[in-house]
């Protein structure tokens, strides 16, 4: 099994250092220390680039392949499209793929 590592780069014309950020795991193959650990990428990614995570959400023991029963996935659209944190610069997710 490889893993592969994407970085995607975002343009930043508004000046805004806020993120939030979303971390999951499937029961089938990650267990809780799964999000530990993405928590610890992503939190170092962004103090690297100077952003502000205002919020996380997470879903445990979820599928990737939908986002049916993906409850914190669904909060964090809904809590962006209600602007209930002003102005963000971006989600922050942290995928890995597996071969």
């Amino acid at each position: 099994m490889g893993y592969k590592r994407k970085t995607v780069e975002f343009k930043n014309d508004n000046n805004c250092n806020k993120v939030v950020a979303y971390y999951r795991y499937s029961s089938s193959k990650q267990t809780e220390q799964s999000i530990e650990r993405q928590v610890q990428i992503v939190e170092d990614f962004c103090a690297y680039k100077g952003l502000e995570i205002v919020a996380a959400y997470k879903d445990e023991e979820k599928s990737g392949t939908s986002t049916q029963g993906r409850i914190g996935l669904q909060a964090m659209l809904r809590d962006i499209d209600n602007n209930v944190y002003g102005q963000i610069y971006g989600i922050v997710v942290y995928i890995r793929q597996i071969d």
